[in-house]
């Protein structure tokens, strides 16, 4: 890996995966130098998910990540995340999502604020042909400290909530 001014960062990426019929489970961990132009700011990221597929209409997946990060000069900034999601096919054209989230940003390091977020998100399909699919997704996000913007007040709310629909065109 080069960073943008040219200089080598000495970056190690080990992944491997585990895979039957019913789960596949991914292993990550990259190491290495973080700060532009020095070799210095290690940071070590562990990723790990698993996938699995217990039926033709139900699957699912967790996911884990810890990044370490070493300060220049001295400390270290710690953000560990959690993931999970369900899908269940109801009918063929039918079909819905739960998923939910964690974050904790010890120091702030990855949003810039030290905090502990969360979110749920349940999304709903209708599939009306082969070529259109839609969706229909709900979801909220929260904050142990104010951190989402309102109108014209920046970082003034602890939580907020999304709707989203969608068409999807297939060819």
């Amino acid at each position: 890996i080069v960073d943008d001014t040219g200089k080598s960062r000495q970056t190690v990426g080990i992944t491997g995966a585990y895979a039957k019929k019913k789960f596949t489970w991914f292993n990550n961990f990259y190491t290495g130098p973080n700060v532009n132009g020095l070799n210095q700011g290690h940071r070590n990221l562990y990723d790990t998910t698993l996938l699995l597929t217990p039926t033709d209409r139900v699957s699912a997946y967790v996911n884990f990540d810890h990044l370490q990060q070493k300060r220049i000069g001295s400390g270290t900034d710690h953000v560990d995340g959690i993931a999970a999601a369900l899908r269940v096919q109801v009918t063929k054209r039918i079909a819905f999502s739960p998923r939910i989230e964690y974050l904790n940003d010890i120091n702030g390091y990855s949003t810039g604020t030290a905090q502990h977020l969360h979110e749920v998100t349940v999304t709903g399909e209708y599939r009306f042909a082969d070529w259109l699919l839609s969706r229909a997704e709900f979801r909220h996000d929260g904050s142990s400290v104010p951190f989402f913007d309102h109108g014209n007040d920046p970082a003034s709310r602890q939580s907020q909530n999304t709707a989203t629909i969608g068409f999807i065109l297939y060819k």
